[in-house]
């Protein structure tokens, strides 16, 4: 991101400063071709420059909503150390991690966590609600299968 913001401020001023050397040792004459070339190299720059910025920004914004949903579970699951239970978190595994195993005296648990912004609408209750058929886990905005695999995979793993 800093690398982006810092092409995104000095390509412009590299470009105008370019461009008022060449008139200046007479490489270019002054016309309105020619400054029209450098006005859209330098807007597309900036365009490609904010792309790539607002991308990264959507990719920060997933991976901090990813930590901060394993930190509050943790969290969570730590006050079951109170009741005599071991709470282990990011536990490598092989290829993979899992991100959180409870033992205690009922058996071994193997947590994964998976977190994801609600929609917004004017039901908040509604958007906060998931719903497990058996199969699949169904958010208001979508399903998922692919975590229950995982979560399976995962306890499989930690029962062998």
């Amino acid at each position: 991101m800093t690398e982006n913001l810092v092409l995104l401020i000095t390509m412009p001023i590299l470009l105008y400063a370019i461009y008022i050397s060449s008139l200046y040792f007479r490489y270019l004459k002054l016309s309105i071709s020619t400054f029209t070339i450098y006005i859209i190299a330098g807007i597309g720059f900036i365009a490609y420059c904010l792309f790539k910025l607002i991308k990264l920004l959507k990719l920060r914004r997933s991976y901090r909503l990813g930590y901060e949903g394993e930190i509050t579970v943790g969290q969570e699951l730590t006050q079951f150390m109170r009741d005599g239970y071991y709470v282990y978190h990011d536990f490598p595994a092989g290829k993979f991690n899992i991100d959180h195993i409870v033992v205690g005296y009922s058996g071994a648990f193997a947590v994964e966590t998976k977190a994801r912004s609600k929609p917004t609408s004017k039901d908040h209750k509604a958007d906060a609600k998931v719903k497990y058929d058996g199969k699949c886990l169904r958010f208001p905005n979508g399903t998922d299968v692919e975590s229950l695999e995982q979560a399976k995979r995962q306890a499989e793993w930690l029962s062998k």
